[in-house]
């Protein structure tokens, strides 16, 4: 999965402590690949915060997803951080853009990263 790609694809130049960004520029380049069935937006305002990505179906009736990504201090730390991620999407209500568009039903993604490890938490 997503930590196979980090293993084959990245340096660990690129994943570096400090450099969220780069994760979530990685999994947003993933998220090319669902652009038929979905509209990807990164970083967006919705409830009391801002995203890191969401995917807007272009069905009705389908899901759509929320990925909210952490950078772990440590390999320890990666399933809090994904929790927290999870927490965070809950906390600021990033569902609101999706209920205004009629999205009933929304997966929320936390993932955390350390170096080229990575934990993904899913509710």
């Amino acid at each position: 999965g997503l930590s196979q790609y980090l293993e084959v694809l990245t340096s660990s130049f690129d994943a570096q402590k400090g450099k969220e960004a780069f994760y979530h520029g990685f999994v947003l380049g993933l998220t090319a690949t669902l652009t038929g069935d979905y509209r990807i937006r990164s970083n967006r305002e919705s409830g009391f915060g801002r995203y890191d990505i969401a995917a807007f179906p272009r069905k009705a009736g389908e899901r759509g997803m929320v990925i909210e990504c952490k950078q772990a201090e440590s390999e320890n730390a990666l399933e809090t951080k994904a929790q927290e991620a999870l927490e965070q999407i809950k906390a600021r209500d990033y569902d609101a853009e999706f209920r205004a568009q009629g999205v009933e039903n929304v997966l929320h993604y936390g993932i955390s990263f350390c170096g080229k490890h990575v934990h993904v938490e899913m509710v």
